[in-house]
């Protein structure tokens, strides 16, 4: 999400295409990577919750990154 406002892509965009992926259970079952992934519900809350940090960067502001204990990488910034 951080990657796609910097960007300068609206980061609200990933919000509203990860629910339709919910509501539409037949479009997550054709793809196979979707199955090993977060799920469409836990995505959307993960989003929403740094959609105010993703939404000041697509503005230009500068923000500190965000913390990753949820989602733990080799890269420290990574997002879902």
């Amino acid at each position: 999400l951080m990657i796609m406002s910097q960007a300068k892509y609206n980061p609200e965009a990933a919000i509203g295409f990860w629910k339709r992926v919910q509501q539409n259970p037949e479009f997550s079952a054709s793809i196979p990577f979707l199955s090993t992934h977060p799920s469409s519900e836990s995505r959307v809350t993960r989003l929403q919750e740094v959609l105010p940090m993703a939404l000041a960067r697509y503005r230009g502001e500068t923000v500190p990154q965000p913390s990753s204990e949820r989602y733990p990488t080799d890269r420290p910034s990574a997002l879902p």
